[in-house]
């Protein structure tokens, strides 16, 4: 009888790692698996006059907002992803730190006592609600921060206890970017949509393209 056991527990204890090792696989398995990848220097070279380019990285929160609405405008439209947590997927990266000291708006001061005191004509709503568009079309998104010594890190020109209205929508020159090595991605999640070899539309952070992609199915 002890022989018996000691066979079962040699012969199943190894059967048991391997199941759990491919439940591991399985679950682990990036939701795009299916899907075609790319590398980023080939963004603009796919075969068809018409396509998308998704940059991502898997432990992305926003990223994991919109996986299914990824999903779905992959079973209706040609699709690429570029995963940009791979040493050779790394695009040229957005000058944020310019963006914000050319933007970003001194709109009031905090008081000691935590109060906001704005200045003339200025408050928080103007930016947080606004439907101004910058050069390329897109609404301008702003974020209300109180300026410290990180934010100092991307705007040289804040002080410190100042209230900002700080530009959130990247201004990215995508229609001349002719060779997929001249792309710039300000982060991610970001969509391209490729026509003729060319960017023809650009969507970046989660509520964006999660818009874009919602329009297209009601098209």
């Amino acid at each position: 009888m002890r022989k018996t056991q000691k066979v079962i527990l040699i012969v199943g204890i190894p059967v048991l790692i391997l199941l759990f090792v491919a439940y591991l696989q399985v679950h682990m398995m990036s939701p795009y698996s299916a899907l075609n990848e790319i590398k980023y220097k080939d963004s603009l070279v796919q075969q068809g006059d018409e396509y998308y380019v998704y940059y991502y990285k898997k432990n992305c929160p926003y990223c994991l907002k919109i996986q299914d609405s990824i999903l779905k405008l992959a079973s209706q439209y040609e699709l690429y992803i570029v995963d940009t947590d791979k040493m050779y997927n790394r695009p040229l990266k957005f000058d944020w730190n310019n963006l914000h000291e050319q933007n970003d708006v001194e709109i009031g001061i905090q008081n000691v006592d935590g109060t906001k005191q704005f200045y003339k004509g200025e408050n928080e709503e103007k930016y947080l609600n606004t439907q101004e568009k910058n050069q390329f079309g897109k609404i301008k998104v702003f974020e209300i921060i109180i300026a410290d010594k990180n934010y100092l890190i991307t705007n040289k020109n804040a002080q410190i206890g100042h209230i900002y209205a700080s530009l959130q929508t990247p201004e990215i020159d995508y229609g001349k970017i002719r060779n997929s090595s001249d792309i710039i991605i300000a982060g991610v999640p970001t969509l391209l949509h490729i026509k003729n070899g060319q960017i023809n539309g650009f969507y970046f952070d989660s509520p964006e393209i999660s818009e874009h992609i919602n329009d297209l199915s009601k098209e």
